[in-house]
């Protein structure tokens, strides 16, 4: 008897999916310590990628592929193909790798920003390929939206947090919606947290894999503003005010905002015309410029509002 409701549709998208969840198969030259020595040797590594954008184009996590001297992916029905890495960024743990395919199926990226706390979401990964005859499922909600964590790699901001188990094999292949469309890219980035897994929402992904196909790299808008949402407990003991905004804590030296007249102490309140009621508004703000952009802020001082226009530049990685 077919299968109807929510598991009708639960395995009608792992079936249409399966196709476009692939293996990825690395080796990483590692430093170990054996009986005759230390030395360096061959390790391997595994994980899991999708097919999105045009045909041939994978994306994964970015902590699969970092260290790794050569990739391969393994299709559903048991292809291996040599990988080109066409980049990646750390912090958004994402990478976009290219094989040699014309028969690629992509999956769709949905609009990330409609998201709903309480929708269903599918986890799927292929952390061993053809060989367990098909690839790994998990279903869960959404339980939370736009999560910031600390991880090795720096903070992630914007994750979407779902109660759909996520294991290391399983990182880089899609969440997705009941209508099989890509909200996330899995990643694992806690190994101790039990029952909980995040994604890199799509939204997130479309643009960074435009960016790394352009360009190569990720490019950062960046004003230089570190602050706290106000009318929080920390907020508070900081002495601002209950209103609604970002308390500016600190303007980096040299930056944008410094150039712009923003200060410490400074309650932004609109950026572009648009209320700023938390850390996260400002943060998207930010992220919907290029550099050369002008984003004009508002600032609300204890003699009154005043308009700002801060040019935004562009965050390079530490060491360029």
């Amino acid at each position: 008897m077919p299968l109807t409701g929510i598991e009708g549709a639960i395995t009608g998208v792992v079936e249409r999916v399966t196709p476009s969840v692939v293996t990825i198969s690395t080796i990483e030259m590692r430093r170990a310590r054996t009986w005759r020595g230390d030395g360096v040797f061959p390790a391997q590594g595994m994980g899991s990628g999708v097919v999105v954008g045009s045909p041939g184009h994978i994306v994964t996590n970015y902590h699969v592929v970092r260290n790794a001297r050569s990739a391969e992916v393994v299709l559903h029905d048991g292809r291996r193909l040599k990988a080109e890495f066409l980049g990646g960024d750390p912090g958004y743990d994402l990478a976009v790798l290219r094989v040699e395919a014309d028969d690629l199926v992509p999956l769709p990226l949905a609009d990330s920003d409609t998201l709903k706390v309480g929708q269903l979401a599918i986890a799927i990964g292929s952390p061993f390929g053809h060989v367990l005859n098909g690839p790994t499922v998990t279903v869960g909600v959404v339980s939370a939206l736009r999560r910031r964590l600390a991880t090795e790699r720096g903070l992630v901001d914007d994750l979407v947090q779902t109660d759909a188990p996520i294991n290391p094999g399983n990182s880089g292949g899609p969440l997705l919606n009941t209508k099989g469309e890509v909200i996330g890219i899995n990643t694992a980035i806690i190994p101790y947290a039990q029952g909980i897994g995040f994604a890199v929402p799509a939204n997130v992904v479309r643009d960074a894999v435009d960016q790394l196909l352009r360009y190569g790299r990720i490019i950062r808008p960046w004003v230089g503003v570190a602050g706290v949402t106000a009318a929080t407990p920390l907020a508070r003991r900081l002495g601002a005010p209950d209103d609604p905004g970002v308390v500016v804590v600190e303007v980096e030296p040299g930056s944008p905002a410094e150039a712009a007249g923003v200060r410490p102490g400074d309650l932004l309140v609109r950026a572009d015309g648009r209320d700023v009621r938390a850390v996260e508004d400002l943060q998207a703000a930010v992220r919907g410029h290029r550099p050369g952009d002008t984003m004009r802020a508002t600032v609300r001082r204890p003699e009154g509002e005043r308009q700002l226009s801060i040019r935004v530049a562009e965050r390079r990685p530490e060491g360029e």
